[in-house]
This record gives structure tokens, C-alpha cells and sequence, in this order.
């Protein structure tokens, strides 16, 4: 999970936009969709095993306060797919 601030004074957009497109085609991502019910929220698909979800807001550095409940999300959907993955 990628959370990048469109308008971070520490860590430019565009450095952070040339790492996701770098973890994109690593992975191979195919196009984003929507992920997490937040319109800053995307889900790369992809046909390895690589994941990738980006949260993309609008502030600088500080994460927004949904933050934490979308990385809570993501990674209670990680452990849910690894169990899953476990009993089939």
C-alpha cells in the first residue's frame, strides 16, 4: 500500500508518482479501479502476485485521518486472502 500527499513539501508527487509507476510495471498492473469506498483509493490488479493499493489525498506530508482505517482494511483483507489462500 502506497500512501502518497499530492501536496508533500518533504516528498515530492512526482518522486512518489515515478515509484508507483515503477511498482506498476514490476507488477505488471493492469488499470487502477476503485478500492476502500474513498475516491483517493485505487487497486492496481495484476496477473502476478505482486498487490498494489495507492491512497492518494490532497494534503502534504501528514496522512489524512482515514488513514489508519484504510491501512487496518488493507491489511485485514491481506490476512483474510492468506488464510483463504491456506485452505484451499
Amino acid at each position: 500500500m502506497h500512501l502518497a500527499g499530492r501536496n508533500d513539501a518533504l516528498v515530492k508527487m512526482r518522486w512518489q508518482q515515478r515509484t508507483i509507476d515503477e511498482i506498476r510495471r514490476q507488477f505488471e498492473c493492469g488499470p487502477p479501479r476503485a478500492w476502500g469506498d474513498h475516491p483517493g483509493c485505487r487497486f492496481h490488479p495484476s496477473e502476478t502476485d505482486g498487490l498494489l493499493v495507492t491512497f492518494i489525498h490532497d494534503d502534504g506530508h501528514r496522512m489524512p485521518d482515514e488513514t489508519g482505517a484504510l491501512v487496518a482494511r488493507f491489511f485485514r483483507e491481506q490476512a483474510a486472502s492468506a488464510v483463504s489462500d491456506r485452505t484451499d
